[in-house]
């Protein structure tokens, strides 16, 4: 009697917040799970042969089955009207689920080279890298990637129902999973690069003495070289190296290219889940239409008026940035810092130019009204902070190597400083412009008549904006995660520790730039009048004669495609 007198008195919001609350804590306990798992890893075997020694195999098949079950239902049942409604706003814009689709691709790329990997290792006989368990991972994180790309592309505006609970916890997993192949990604990454530097250093005893002078002894070194040697190398590399040649030398080229693309794919898949699990079961922003993937719709509601010159100096900042990279891979096998020196040049005259933008797009924007409604942005402007924040970190460290390292290359150490000086201003004041996007912004009633350039204020840079962060997301993609990009550091912090650095900071870094393309792209296209929607809400009298809904359906169907 007791009992079920306190069950009567249970409300569901209490249920809800308990739910809420539950599956926060599911992901914690589940990302320390994982996190104290390689660190006992890492204390039974101080010197792994690869990243499979050191993490949960089993526990990786639980996450997968289990995301890879709740994507399916979601796809097939959750999606449908009687368990989810639609939001009026995207959880991820159109640009984002380009990206998710760009980056999917790159993931999915780079899990079928795992694959392979796994498969070739075990034809070579007395291999120590094959594993039954880690092939089949690899199958399912390949299935995972695919059945999120469909999610994130095709369901971008899902708000799910209840469920007794079980949309909450299923989002909290796809995040929890999205979050440890961020990390297991890194920790690869990060174990192939420490191969490549002892193979470096066991190769010349010269390399050796002056390993000793940054904090490194040769016995640990040579001990490092021997047990490399002695386990056929890190992530079953060296396997691939004397049996599959061909492989191996693709593997080495292009897996520090692909693997920024896992993480962003990661990093856009715990956003948008995360957005999607705030908003189960609320009714807020709810749409009147579902929505539906509709491209050309999406191609005729773009208005670019008062955006071309914008466009054409950013265009052009696009192409001096693609330049850099091909002067950057003709010069990096030089024993001296010209590639250096290109990159740092060209990343500083970039940088350079987004601060003066940023400035005058701070000072234009002000002829904008503030929004009366800001929906949806709290996330956007957390993941500038933390993103942001790692960017300019990466750029002191750069300050302080300037200062403090003398460099053989006449002129370079003072790049390096205006080089970090730049990157940190011009970071800082895209921030604080793209936060005012956010509260500053024209009002939809406003269509009806026809606009002047006076209405655009700051477009023309938001355009400038958004290329430069494009081709600085390129830069960093394609050539900064390159260890030849960074010897200065290399030798400054030593390889080891700039290995560990580097790992840690720039995915965030690169993460930074694409988060601020995609913002500027949406402040772009949204702040601003669109005289396609004017057109489409005063319509020439044929026009109307000739639609059998009228102007008011073409309409809907213009915001349903954004």
């Amino acid at each position: 009697m007791q009992v079920s007198k306190y069950v009567e008195g249970v409300t569901f919001k209490a249920i809800y917040t308990v739910s809420r609350t539950s599956s926060v804590l599911y992901f914690f306990v589940g990302l320390g799970v994982y996190i104290s798992s390689i660190l006992i890893g890492y204390a039974q075997d101080p010197k792994p042969r690869h990243h499979h020694d050191l993490e949960p195999s089993w526990m990786l098949v639980y996450l997968y089955t289990l995301s890879i079950i709740y994507l399916t239902s979601l796809l097939l049942y959750f999606s449908g009207e009687t368990h989810s409604r639609h939001c009026t706003h995207s959880h991820g814009s159109a640009f984002v689920r380009q990206g998710a689709f760009i980056f999917g691709l790159g993931a999915v790329i780079y899990t079928i080279l795992d694959f392979l990997t796994t498969v070739l290792s075990s034809r070579v006989q007395d291999s120590l890298c094959h594993s039954p368990v880690n092939t089949f991972n690899a199958v399912l994180l390949l299935i995972f990637i695919i059945l999120q790309m469909v999610v994130v592309i095709f369901h971008p505006r899902l708000n799910l129902r209840f469920e007794h609970g079980l949309s909450q916890l299923g989002l909290m997993h796809l995040i929890l999973t999205n979050a440890i192949m961020w990390i297991r990604t890194i920790i690869k990454e990060s174990m192939l690069e420490f191969y490549e530097v002892m193979e470096m250093e066991s190769k010349d005893v010269d390399q050796l003495k002056e390993a000793l002078q940054k904090n490194f002894t040769i016995e640990h070194l040579q001990d490092i070289s021997r047990s490399v040697t002695k386990s056929g190398g890190y992530l079953c590399y060296e396997d691939l190296e004397d049996n599959f040649p061909t492989m191996y030398n693709f593997l080495q080229n292009w897996t520090p290219t692909l693997f920024p693309f896992i993480i962003e794919f990661s990093l856009i898949g715990c956003t948008l889940f995360f957005s999607m699990w705030n908003y189960v079961h609320l009714d807020k922003d709810v749409s009147i239409r579902r929505y539906a993937v509709n491209p050309r719709e999406f191609l005729r509601s773009l208005d670019f008026t008062h955006s071309w010159m914008g466009f054409s100096l950013g265009a052009l900042l696009v192409s001096l940035n693609f330049i850099n990279l091909i002067l950057f891979f003709k010069y990096s096998s030089l024993e001296d810092s010209t590639d250096e020196f290109i990159s740092k040049s060209s990343n500083s005259a970039v940088n350079f130019c987004g601060s003066v933008a940023s400035v005058m797009a701070i000072l234009k924007i002000q002829q904008l009204k503030d929004k009366e409604n800001v929906v949806g942005r709290g996330m956007d402007a957390a993941l500038l902070y933390i993103s942001g924040s790692f960017l300019i970190l990466y750029s002191i460290l750069e300050i302080l190597v300037g200062a403090n390292y003398k460099s053989n290359f006449t002129g370079y150490s003072r790049l390096q400083i205006v080089n970090g000086v730049f990157s940190v201003t011009s970071t800082i004041v895209q921030v604080i412009f793209i936060n005012l996007t956010f509260v500053k912004g024209h009002e939809e009633k406003d269509d009806e008549r026809e606009k002047k350039e006076i209405d655009y204020p700051a477009r023309q840079e938001t355009v400038f904006l958004a290329l430069t962060n494009l081709s600085q997301w390129l830069i960093f993609t394609f050539e900064i995660q390159k260890t030849k990009s960074s010897r200065t550091e290399a030798e400054y912090f030593g390889p080891f520790h700039w290995v560990i650095l580097e790992r840690i900071i720039m995915p965030l870094s690169i993460f930074f730039r694409f988060h601020s393309t995609v913002v500027l792209v949406d402040s772009w296209k949204s702040n601003y009048p669109n005289n396609k929607r004017r057109q489409q809400l005063n319509p020439c009298p044929a026009d109307i004669s000739n639609s059998e809904d009228g102007p008011q359906a073409e309409a809907m169907e213009m915001e349903n495609a954004i």
